[in-house]
Formats: structure tokens, C-alpha cells, sequence
């Protein structure tokens, strides 16, 4: 279900050796209830930019604007 206001939902990219549900189990305590993320997908690798940071961009593009 789409957040009006992040504009799409929010999304969890990971890279590491968690299940769907840990994922999200880990981030609803540590976050506001509408910023826990209701969708995790899974990557063998992130796109990284020449500072070494995550491209959203990409992520974006990947995951249907919802980065």
C-alpha cells in the first residue's frame, strides 16, 4: 500500500543474511510506526557511486521509485 507522503512504499534493500521478517522486526522498534519498512528485497550487491555511497537513483529505478 502506497505512503502519500514518501510518494510509493517504504522499502528495505538489503545485502545481508536476513529474512524478510527479521528485517522488519529489527528496524519496528527502532523507527517511527509510519517509517518501518513494510517491503524488504534482497540484493547480491548495491550500487555504489565513485564516494563509495548507495545510488538512490538506482535503487529507484530498480525498485519502481519506492527507494
Amino acid at each position: 500500500m502506497p505512503v502519500a507522503h514518501y510518494g510509493g512504499d517504504i522499502l528495505a534493500v538489503s545485502d545481508v543474511g536476513l529474512t524478510e521478517q527479521e528485517a522488519i522486526e529489527f528496524a519496528k522498534p527502532r523507527v517511527a510506526k509510519d517509517k518501518y519498512p513494510r517491503r524488504v528485497e534482497f540484493v547480491t550487491e548495491l550500487a555504489l557511486g565513485s564516494t563509495h555511497q548507495v545510488l538512490e537513483r538506482d535503487l529507484r529505478r530498480r525498485f519502481g521509485g519506492a527507494a
